[in-house]
């Protein structure tokens, strides 16, 4: 099943596929954790293109394989390469202990509500939105 596009006088090209979109999500993920998330430890030393995110609560929202109390994630060149329990590789390790992994997943809440909105500033300036949307809509 697939969703209708919203427009697609702007799209270019092809949908991505949903392997493509968490594949691409985890990568990023798996790079934001390393450059801002002091409490991930890295215990091996890095290796180029993989990451194993290990010991995780892993949620892969794809029913053929499951969920996980505890499992790791490799990611090999941007693309998720494995999910299961116990993986070693060398690579650089993020511990996920005592956190949940969601492979892929893009956390969308923190500005979802305003593409309901988005029609309402169309050719609107940067003070508009700040006067409209953060300062009246958003509280």
């Amino acid at each position: 099943m697939s969703a209708s596009p919203i427009s697609t006088a702007s799209r270019t090209s092809a949908r991505p596929s949903r392997r493509t979109v968490l594949a691409c999500a985890s990568a990023g993920l798996a790079s934001l954790a390393f450059s801002n998330a002091p409490t991930f430890a890295q215990t091996q030393p890095p290796r180029e293109n993989r990451t194993l995110i290990k010991n995780g609560v892993v949620l892969t929202m794809d029913a053929g394989l499951g969920d996980f109390e505890r499992a790791d994630v490799l990611v090999e060149g941007g693309k998720i390469a494995a999910v299961r329990p116990d993986l070693s590789a060398g690579a650089t390790v993020i511990d996920a202990d005592n956190r949940i992994v969601l492979p892929g997943f893009t956390d969308t809440h923190h500005h979802f509500y305003q593409s309901a909105m988005r029609n309402l500033l169309g050719n609107g300036l940067l003070d508009d939105y700040v006067r409209d949307i953060v300062a009246k809509a958003t509280p």
